[in-house]
């Protein structure tokens, strides 16, 4: 199950909503938050950065190999293709997982409401909304 969870009047209600997705390094746990990272990365697994392609685009290539691994300049179009290549040529290194991200200040106000009737009657008179950001 994944999106958002509304707490409305009194009613929970999920709202679907994109799924982020995250390139983890196994042997370290590390999620790739940047090109510095990835780059540090894949010159420990023995890529080596590629300069004579397309100027807009971040590549690195395998002297024991053909492959190559383009991605884009930018990294916030990173995405879940790009990802799923480096996996595939980097077997049992990386894994592309679901971000689970939840908003503890919300989720933690909500289980103390929850609790206490007192708050839980304001919450349903005033109609206060909250949301979880889930996903599985």
């Amino acid at each position: 199950m994944s999106g958002v969870w509304v707490f409305n009047n009194g009613v929970y209600r999920l709202e679907s909503s994109p799924r982020r997705r995250v390139l983890e390094h196994l042997p370290s746990g590390e999620v790739v938050s940047s090109y510095s990272s990835l780059d540090r990365i894949l010159r420990g697994l023995g890529w080596e950065r590629y300069y004579g392609g397309d100027p807009d685009l971040y590549q690195f290539h395998k002297h024991s190999s053909i492959d190559l691994i383009s991605l884009p300049k930018d990294f916030s179009k990173f995405g879940s293709v790009h990802m799923y290549d480096i996996v595939v040529k980097n077997p049992n290194v990386f894994h592309v997982r679901d971000m689970v991200s939840v908003t503890c200040l919300a989720w933690y106000w909500l289980h103390e409401a929850a609790s206490a009737k007192a708050n839980w009657k304001r919450i349903k008179r005033t109609g206060v909304r909250f949301m979880l950001l889930c996903t599985a």
